[in-house]
């Protein structure tokens, strides 16, 4: 038998955003962001809501005639349960009808 989960993410909110341009690579933007994730993560029959701040340096660049991801490096990542009690849920129906009613599905 195979358990898994299910992440349903409902927001992304940006705190904060530096850019700075590397002297070597003048068209490659390194960019210091922080930012939160809010979302529900479904597991054994019941749910947890979490609303995880991150922290990344990302290195962006021209590649092929587009702008692309080249290097990302995590430097901070939290795991917040804002309610600290999950609420359980005995099937689907409950859970869509739990995420609805808190707007996350």
């Amino acid at each position: 038998m195979v358990f898994s989960s299910i992440a349903l993410l409902k927001a992304i909110e940006i705190l904060d955003v530096k850019v700075k341009h590397l002297d070597d690579r003048p068209l490659c933007p390194l960019v210091q962001a922080r930012w939160t994730a809010t979302g529900s993560v479904g597991n054994w029959g019941h749910i947890h809501i979490r609303k995880n701040p991150y922290e990344a340096s990302i290195t962006v660049e021209p590649v092929a005639a587009a702008w692309k991801i080249t290097d990302l490096g995590l430097l901070e990542e939290k795991r917040i349960d804002p309610y600290a009690n999950p609420e359980r849920v005995n099937n689907v129906s409950e859970f869509i009808q739990l995420t609805e009613i808190k707007g996350f599905y």
